[in-house]
């Protein structure tokens, strides 16, 4: 466990984050917490979008587009997002 969480601290992927979870049980819902905190925090971080979005944090996803830490998402991820954000307010 102690090394997918530095993995995950160095790479702030989308793979990592998922290993700790395979390895986390029933101590994920706080190794989660701690973990979209960092991803929060971190100046740099290339799936932060993708992260977002497989947790369901629609409204993070969106936040970290318009901010300094969205750039460089790939159009798919971005299509996704776009999705995510009409299915969660279809009217919106």
């Amino acid at each position: 466990m102690q090394a997918a969480r530095a993995a995950f601290e160095h790479s702030l992927s989308l793979e990592d984050f998922r290993a700790i979870q395979t390895w986390a049980g029933v101590d994920w819902d706080a190794i989660r917490k701690d973990l979209l905190e960092r991803l929060a925090g971190a100046p740099h971080a290339y799936d932060r979008i993708r992260i977002y979005l497989s947790e369901g944090l629609i409204d993070e996803a969106v936040r970290a587009v318009g901010d300094r830490f969205g750039y460089g998402a790939h159009d798919e991820t971005l299509m996704h997002l776009a999705s995510a954000a009409h299915a969660a307010i279809p009217n919106g």
